[in-house]
């Protein structure tokens, strides 16, 4: 059975990323003679997939799902059983966006929460709508575009009451 769960939703765009797939297709071909290979490897896409594995590991969170398809990233945290994942998805972001940036990839996305179904490899809801559409239609440039629902818990009294009392 399918259960909803309050979730913070990180859709991104890796812009530029289509291009660098046929450098990451040739670095693997250009070993496709050695016999040894078991298969075949991009240094280039492996750097690109370290980025983003280093930068979750940051996530205190352990209830963290993310999914990488083409040149799209969507990241989501359960924010009921951790209130430290609203600053650790602002660190997430942020650690992103200036690691991609040093490797010469810029990225542009929505954040937004709310009610969603998210598995290993399932991610349905309005909040992963939001965040896509926050990065398709209003991003426009490098940068990250946070909703007006997240805003409102975070700039919440009793939230922030929480999270200074929590860094005392």
């Amino acid at each position: 059975m399918a259960k909803l769960d309050k979730r913070i939703v990180v859709f991104l765009d890796v812009l530029g990323f289509r291009s660098m797939i046929k450098q990451f297709e040739s670095e693997a071909l250009a070993n496709e003679g050695n016999l040894e290979l078991e298969h075949l490897e991009s240094p280039s896409l492996n750097k690109y997939l370290n980025i983003l594995d280093n930068a979750i590991s940051l996530i205190s969170n352990s209830n963290c799902n993310y999914y990488l398809f083409s040149d799209n990233i969507c990241i989501t945290l359960s924010y009921t059983e951790n209130e430290d994942s609203f600053l650790d998805t602002i660190k997430l972001v942020c650690t992103l966006m200036h690691d991609f940036s040093q490797e010469g990839y810029f990225l542009r996305g929505g954040i937004d929460v709310g009610w969603m179904f998210d598995s290993d490899d399932i991610a349905v809801g309005i909040p992963l709508t939001k965040a896509y559409l926050l990065e398709s239609e209003k991003a426009i440039y490098p940068r990250v575009l946070i909703s007006d629902s997240f805003i409102k818990i975070i700039t919440d009294d009793d939230f922030a009451k929480k999270m200074s009392d929590s860094n005392q």
